[in-house]
């Protein structure tokens, strides 16, 4: 039935302009979904919260039903897609058209009053409509005691040797305590989205694409690592020796969280076969994994930029040789490289 009310909901959308769906009566996305359209509580939480999550960057979905129908009714007119070359080629596209010189940048605004523009350097520009894509509080003295708030999102993007998704979907993360809504292969949708990538040494020597030009940045090495909440920082013992190692639990990623291989027992570069860990939590996910060490369940071997990040604690291990480290290279194709790149990296 649900696959049902998504054609009826299609064929309403495409009857109404988008002047009539703004004008339609307020309420929010949830309320809509599952009164007005009648979908279950199933489509809604497996389907519509992930889905949507990532579009209006909240959760409850207490978007205005009017963007919820405005943005499934774009969806439902043409395929969705992205550009090759990156989503630069959006605006790129809309100023092609436009004569030169039309479009300034790097100009700071210095107020907004009435219609004109009021920049810095002294110079004003004037029109009828005026659209402030940013924090308009700062420049409008009508708003200035206008209360903001935001609404964020975080993307991961990370390199892997086999892609987690083989087709160009979107896979959609249902469960309720989820920390990623979606996922998404973007090389599977778009070959040549990315200008510039940060791998390691040991992914780019794995790696079957050829012609690329690899640039040193930093190199990080790693540390056993714990939170304040864990028994060991609670009682000032930081300092292991081996055999504890087989005790005190561990977690570990599925994969290298800086190349996405495979590295022995933990992929995380301990040496379990010298060295062997009591590996309690495998996890796919990294943010997962930071969430079992800060929550103080377990103890794991990080990259030491990301234990000052979090503001962990390093503990030492007795009798093993705990040294690993990463080099951290950015690469780039110079036969697909624009200007701008090339100059980047020759300065580097």
């Amino acid at each position: 039935m649900d696959k049902l009310r998504i054609l009826k909901l299609k064929t309403r959308l495409a009857k109404l302009t988008i002047e009539e769906i703004f004008q339609q009566k307020e309420k929010t996305t949830l309320e809509a979904l599952s009164g007005d359209y009648g979908f279950s509580n199933q489509m809604i939480e497996q389907f519509f919260t992930p889905f949507f999550a990532g579009i209006f960057l909240e959760k409850k979905l207490t978007t205005s039903r009017r963007m919820f129908d405005f943005v499934f009714k774009m969806f439902g007119e043409a395929d969705t897609a992205i550009p090759n070359l990156g989503m630069e080629e959006i605006p790129k596209l809309l100023a092609q058209p436009l004569p030169e010189n039309l479009i300034t940048t790097n100009a700071r605004v210095l107020k907004i009053e009435n219609q004109t523009v009021y920049l810095e350097d002294g110079s004003a520009f004037s029109a009828p409509n005026i659209i402030v894509a940013t924090e308009a509080t700062s420049f409008v003295k009508e708003l200035e005691r206008v209360k903001t708030r935001y609404q964020s999102t975080t993307h991961l993007h990370f390199i892997a040797e086999i892609p987690p998704l083989k087709k160009p979907i979107i896979a959609l993360n249902t469960n309720k305590e989820r920390l990623a809504n979606n996922i998404c292969t973007i090389s599977q949708v778009a070959s040549g989205s990315a200008h510039i990538a940060l791998v390691t040494r040991e992914a780019l020597n794995n790696s079957s694409h050829a012609n690329l030009v690899a640039v040193d940045v930093f190199n990080t090495g790693f540390s056993v690592a714990a939170a304040a909440a864990h028994q060991l920082v609670k009682t000032g013992s930081l300092t292991l020796n081996k055999n504890q190692l087989l005790e005190l639990a561990f977690a570990c990623p599925l994969f290298s969280p800086l190349c996405g291989l495979e590295q022995g027992i933990g992929s995380d570069g301990w040496q379990d076969d010298i060295a062997p860990r009591n590996i309690v939590f495998r996890c796919s996910d990294y943010s997962a994994l930071i969430e079992v060490v800060q929550s103080g369940l377990a103890l794991a071997y990080l990259p030491n930029f990301v234990i000052d990040d979090l503001g962990l604690t390093k503990l030492t291990v007795k009798g093993v040789n705990s040294h690993y480290s990463e080099n951290i290279l950015m690469i780039y194709k110079p036969s697909k490289a624009d200007g701008w790149l090339n100059k980047l990296m020759h300065s580097l």
